[in-house]
C-alpha cells in the first residue's frame, strides 16, 4: 500500500513534504509571537494589579509571565517579587526582586531597585522589632548597597 505523502505526481509530494517540514517552524513563530504579545499584556496588567492591590490577579498575570520565559525574564520575577509583597512574603519578595535585578540591564533596573531596597529595610524594620539588631543592620546595608550600586539619576524623582 501506498502511503499518502508518496502518491501523487513528484509536484505535489515535494508540497506535502514541505508543508509536513514547515510546520514545526510554523508552530514555534506562532508561539513566539503569542508569548511577545502576552509578556507586554501581562506586564502592564501586573502593575495594574499591583496598583489596585488585587493579588488574585497579580496571581494570574505571574503565571502568565514564567510560562516559557525567556523574553525579558526580570519582568516575571519583578512581577513575582510585587505578589510575594502583597502577600507578606517579604523574604521571597527580597529573592524574586533579587532575582530579577539580576536579569535585568542596568539602566532599566531603578523600579527594581526601589522596590528590593523597601523590602530589605522592611526586613530591617521587622528584625529590628524583635530586636535582633545585627540582623537589622545587616538588612539596612543591604538596602543601602542597592542603592548605591544604581545608575546616575535612578533616584531624583
Amino acid at each position: 500500500m501506498t502511503q499518502w505523502w508518496h502518491s501523487g505526481p513528484p509536484r505535489l509530494r515535494l508540497r506535502r513534504r514541505l508543508l509536513v517540514s514547515s510546520a514545526p517552524v510554523a508552530a514555534v513563530l506562532v508561539v513566539t509571537v503569542v508569548k511577545l504579545a502576552s509578556v507586554g499584556v501581562a506586564g502592564d496588567s501586573a502593575a495594574a494589579d499591583f496598583a489596585d492591590r488585587d493579588a488574585g490577579a497579580l496571581r494570574g498575570d505571574v503565571a502568565v509571565l514564567n510560562l516559557l520565559n525567556v523574553v525579558e525574564p526580570g519582568k516575571a520575577y519583578f512581577a513575582a517579587g510585587a505578589l510575594a509583597v502583597l502577600d507578606g512574603r517579604l523574604q521571597d519578595a527580597d529573592t524574586q526582586f533579587s532575582e530579577a535585578l539580576a536579569r535585568t540591564d542596568p539602566e532599566q533596573s531603578c523600579p527594581i531597585r526601589l522596590n528590593l531596597a523597601l523590602v530589605r529595610e522592611a526586613l530591617g524594620d521587622k528584625a529590628s522589632a524583635i530586636p535582633d539588631g545585627n540582623t537589622a543592620v545587616n538588612r539596612y546595608l543591604s538596602a543601602l548597597t542597592v542603592v548605591d550600586a544604581a545608575p546616575t539619576g535612578c533616584f531624583e524623582d
